[in-house]
């Protein structure tokens, strides 16, 4: 896994590509606990701002779905079609499928997510 990643507490990765820039994606425990995205929704595109705890992307897998909410707010700069055309590469290599990229209000809010040992130490609470 590369360095840098962070987590929610729900297994979203968060990367900060830039300043006040993150790019997102899912985890690999994510992918495992659903077995496999078939589909990806965006809720929001880009230019669109979105609030904490809001719905930005719905992920479907075969008897689920899985709201992709963030713990900060920001505005989403991209998506990634290809993704969204074919989650191949967000199944088997999900920490390099990243679903979008969106601009945070303060770096300050990265503070509050999980580095990759908090968020396995996190999962075996569970």
């Amino acid at each position: 896994m590369e360095q840098g990643i962070l987590f929610t507490g729900d297994g979203v990765w968060v990367k900060r590509i830039g300043e006040k820039r993150v790019r997102i994606g899912v985890s690999d425990f994510l992918v495992k606990k659903f077995h496999m995205f078939f589909q990806v929704e965006y809720k929001k595109r880009p230019g669109e701002h979105f609030k904490p705890g809001e719905c930005v992307i719905a992920l479907e897998a075969l008897k689920d779905v899985f709201e992709v909410s963030l713990p900060f707010g920001g505005k989403i700069v991209s998506t990634n079609r290809d993704v969204e055309r074919d989650t191949t590469l967000l199944n088997e290599k999900p920490f390099e499928a990243w679903l979008l990229e969106a601009e945070v209000e303060s770096e300050d809010v990265l503070k509050n997510l999980l580095t990759e040992e908090e968020f396995r130490e996190h999962l075996g609470k569970k």
